[in-house]
């Protein structure tokens, strides 16, 4: 009898430590653009963007930062942007929203790369709620070859278990029509959020209740 009511009540507290030793990240969402739309590849997201759509292209890749990616992606196809007729896209935005619910240590990471009359000027924007954006980095595109950026959030902040947040990027300062950015491997991760300790022992403590009592009606039945 004691045998187990003391497996049930460890059973709680095996969950427990293996939960909290798995800290690797996990892939929320993933876009490797290999099948030529703006369409979440991995996991659940959206992207959307204001470019025009006719200076939506798709160019070929890259690997860099598909290591963040378990199984890994090919090179394959990236998303670029042209400034179009007139530097019309000059000041497009794209937004990605993911929700994060049950994940905290968020981080989005993604390659990128732009011609030399592409757009230079690049501001970031995080967002908590889904429409109200604050600035927080500006970033400058590598030019003729494929860089990164990086962002990542600890525990505790708005970003990790939010089913509205968002990240906005605004392009500016393409100086040709023909002047264009490529995104590849957008990738969204965090570490799924695990009980604290004591929800686990009053878990465990409850097991080993409902056990008990289990045992004393079936000897009442006898």
């Amino acid at each position: 009898m004691y045998t187990r009511r003391l497996s049930l009540a460890s059973l709680a507290l095996v969950f427990f430590l293996s939960s909290a030793a798995a800290v690797k990240a996990d892939v929320i969402a993933v876009w490797n653009f290999n099948d030529s739309n703006l369409i979440v590849d991995r996991g659940q997201g959206t992207l959307t963007t204001t470019a025009n759509p006719a200076n939506i292209i798709f160019l070929p890749g890259t690997d860099f930062e598909a290591s963040t990616i378990p199984i890994g992606d090919p090179a394959g196809l990236a998303l670029a942007f042209q400034a179009g007729t007139n530097l019309q896209n000059n000041g497009m935005i794209v937004e990605i929203h993911v929700s994060t619910l049950g994940f905290e240590n968020v981080a989005i990471s993604w390659a990128w790369q732009r011609n030399d009359t592409g757009f230079n000027d690049d501001v970031i924007r995080e967002s908590f709620d889904g429409t109200t954006f604050q600035g927080f980095s500006f970033a400058a595109i590598n030019t003729n070859f494929f860089g990164g950026n990086h962002i990542s959030y600890f525990a505790g902040h708005p970003a990790g278990n939010n089913p509205f947040f968002a990240i906005r990027i605004t392009l500016s300062g393409a100086t040709s029509e023909t002047g264009n950015v490529r995104f590849d491997n957008i990738v969204v991760t965090g570490t799924q959020i695990v009980p604290e300790p004591a929800t686990m022992l009053l878990l465990s403590g409850g097991l080993a209740g409902v056990a008990a009592e289990v045992r004393r009606r079936r000897r009442a039945r006898r």
